[in-house]
């Protein structure tokens, strides 16, 4: 049994995944997201969203967000005006969904990525960019953009522990019966450690982590057996997990 950490909207992804291989995960969701109230400050942002050549959404969360906050202003503004840079395919998929034009993908799949990209194409050179992100979002973007554009960003959703978590999953990571957990992101480590319930966390059971950074986060919460994913998706967790784990 794998342990998945990832919030509940997108599990089925990756359960899916894992269910090619018949091997069978649970999830024990981390994190919630909640959008944020619909402020002056926000009204104003949306309702002046074309001063900006380009605006960069890097998590369905965002998408979602700004989707509901830009609906309930009633603007008159055409979504396909707006110039959105995305992330990665993911993300593109349910931008498009709400009507969204997509000008640049990223052809990785997380921001460094992203703004590596963005620089080499010399895209946002001396251009006003506006990213719309969560309020613990990595500020890679920023580091990297800052000194080529006319950097701003805005929180439209907050990041927020599960106080919530299921009993029944608990006691499958009590009873030594989960063979690997699951990580796609730094903050879903920090709440795991903190359930008490199940400390203290045997750190030698093998995870597997969605990019470097969250790696790096679990090697420094002393995690000893760490697996990173060679791309940022939960396709290609699922198929490390099956050569490192279930090779035989």
């Amino acid at each position: 049994m794998i342990l998945s950490c990832q919030q509940s909207n997108s599990f089925s992804r990756f359960y899916n995944a894992l269910k090619k291989y018949n091997i069978e995960s649970i999830n024990l969701p981390m994190i919630i997201t909640k959008q944020v109230d619909l402020t002056d400050d926000i009204k104003n942002v949306i309702n002046n969203i074309l001063i900006y050549d380009y605006i960069i959404l890097t998590s369905t969360s965002g998408v979602e967000a700004f989707n509901n906050l830009f609906n309930s202003i009633n603007s008159n503004i055409n979504k396909n005006k707006i110039n959105i840079i995305s992330v990665g395919k993911k993300t593109t998929q349910v931008i498009e969904k709400y009507g969204f034009k997509v000008k640049i993908q990223n052809p990785q799949n997380t921001a460094e990525e992203l703004a590596d990209y963005l620089i080499n194409q010399k895209t946002i050179f001396n251009k006003n960019v506006l990213q719309l992100k969560g309020n613990i979002a990595s500020p890679i973007l920023k580091q990297k953009l800052g000194n080529y554009c006319n950097y701003k960003d805005v929180v439209v959703y907050n990041t927020l522990p599960n106080t919530n978590l299921n009993q029944e999953t608990l006691h499958y990571i009590l009873e030594n019966k989960i063979k690997a957990i699951s990580f796609s992101s730094p903050s879903e480590i920090e709440y795991f450690l903190k359930i008490k319930e199940i400390n203290p966390i045997n750190k030698s059971l093998p995870i597997f982590c969605i990019g470097k950074t969250t790696a790096k986060y679990a090697q420094n919460q002393g995690f000893e057996n760490i697996n990173i994913s060679s791309k940022a998706d939960f396709e290609t967790m699922a198929e490390l997990i099956v050569k490192t784990i279930y090779k035989n």
